[in-house]
């Protein structure tokens, strides 16, 4: 993550307090992005910890071999199996279908980062934060004009789509948390939910 951030040069001109918090909205939505890009193709779903999820067999991920008649494994997969199922419509498939480059990633990536609007933000952060992105989305559709064989402006509009997936991805899954909460199976799914701004 670190060396991602290192990336972002423009961050050195927010207050460390306005750094905070652009980072930590970043992480989460992050994680989703990179699994998505990393499962491009791929039948599952890669996760933070570099273990994954079969997409066609996600009760297999729930498995506990120590666990003889194994009923917190089935409970956690009858819990997160709804979860699973919107999560590969909603951002599996968008994915699947876009198949990003790796220039199309990172470009994503500092959409999110530059995400305005948030809790505690303060104007001029507001502001810098939209001219970022605006000066992104202008290199972006730059980019696309000079590399995409069709229509750029509708190759730009299918990653951007794929922002609202990640953050629909995004929120559910801080739903479920709070139901796996409720039914005490959070540790099948501690490696997704450590990402999740406290």
């Amino acid at each position: 993550m670190s060396n991602l951030l290192i990336g972002f040069d423009d961050l050195s001109s927010f207050p460390v307090d306005q750094q905070k918090i652009l980072v930590k909205h970043f992480i989460g939505p992050f994680v989703f992005l990179e699994g998505g890009f990393k499962s491009i193709n791929r039948n599952i779903w890669v996760l933070p910890s570099d273990d994954y999820v079969d997409c066609d067999q996600p009760e297999m991920f729930y498995k506990d071999s120590e666990d003889e008649d194994d009923s917190k494994g089935r409970k956690a997969y009858e819990t997160f199996k709804p979860y699973w199922s919107l999560n590969r419509n909603i951002l599996k498939v968008p994915m699947d279908e876009t198949k990003l480059d790796k220039f199309e990633f990172l470009f994503l990536c500092a959409l999110v980062f530059w995400d305005f609007g948030l809790s505690n933000q303060t104007e001029d952060s507001i502001a810098k934060c939209q001219k970022l992105k605006t000066s992104i989305l202008e290199e972006l559709s730059s980019y696309e004009k000079s590399n995409f064989r069709g229509d750029a402006s509708y190759r730009v509009a299918q990653i951007v789509i794929i922002l609202q997936a990640v953050q629909r991805s995004f929120d559910l899954l801080s739903e479920t948390l709070e139901v796996s909460l409720l039914y005490d199976i959070f540790e099948h799914h501690s490696s997704l939910f450590d990402t999740i701004p406290k």
